[in-house]
């Protein structure tokens, strides 16, 4: 028995469009997100779907069989994790069709399938680091995950913090927020400096017309004059 406690959990919303493919839009997540294991679950549509099912006698998965038409994906539900740095999919699907004479159920691990639309809700266990190896029964399982991917030690507390009753877990996620905050103040502070710096421009044209008006508005003004003294020479 493998047991493993998660302490920080976030999680996301995703949602899937028409013609996405499902497997291939979980594996890039598991880049972009930076996923070390997460936990899958997930309704919708489906245009197509690949299952295969476990042979218990051979030990092995086979039998993968293409399923098309209209396919509501009832249930999805299943593990992302790395292998070797790569994303790792272990997926298992229940899917309903209408076969004329009623609806089937259908289920097995998924291989692929093209969305018409799905919703996704992943919990990631950022703390963890587990990969899947096949084991004497041709399942592959998880085990803990090699050094080089697991996460980095958290850092002891502090004897002040360890007098107040803080435990290392509480320190790193008060750090990890507050680093946060800092990133987005100081995201917030760099876009502030740029609309400011474009304030400043448009204030500064604003201020080269004004006074470009003013000038025009003399010269006028001493047009005006000149011709006034005219009028006034030519009267007398």
């Amino acid at each position: 028995m493998l047991v493993t406690s998660s302490q920080s959990v976030r999680s996301l919303v995703v949602r899937l469009n028409k013609g996405e493919d499902l497997a291939e839009s979980l594996a890039s997540l598991i880049t972009t997100q930076r996923i070390t294991v997460a936990t899958v679950q997930g309704h919708g549509a489906l245009e197509s779907v690949i299952l295969d099912s476990y042979d218990a006698r051979a030990r092995t998965y086979g039998d993968a069989r293409n399923f098309t038409g209209r396919l509501e994906l009832v249930s999805l539900h299943g593990h992302l994790s790395t292998r070797e740095g790569h994303p790792d999919l272990y997926l298992h699907a229940a899917v309903a069709r209408d076969t004329g004479n009623g609806i089937e159920l259908i289920g097995g691990r998924l291989i692929e399938a093209q969305v018409v639309a799905v919703e996704l809700t992943l919990f990631l266990h950022d703390d963890l680091s587990l990969e899947r190896s096949p084991e004497t029964t041709g399942i592959p399982t998880w085990r803990a995950g090699s050094s080089s991917s697991a996460p980095a030690p958290r850092p002891a507390p502090s004897s002040e913090a360890a007098a107040a009753g803080g435990s290392a877990q509480d320190l790193f996620e008060q750090l990890r927020v507050r680093l946060i905050d800092a990133e987005q103040n100081a995201s917030r502070h760099i876009e502030l400096e740029a609309h400011i710096a474009e304030l400043e421009d448009e204030l500064a044209r604003v201020g080269d017309d004004l006074e470009a008006s003013r000038a025009d508005t003399r010269a006028a003004r001493e047009a005006l004059e000149d011709l006034r003294r005219r009028v006034r020479d030519l009267v007398a």
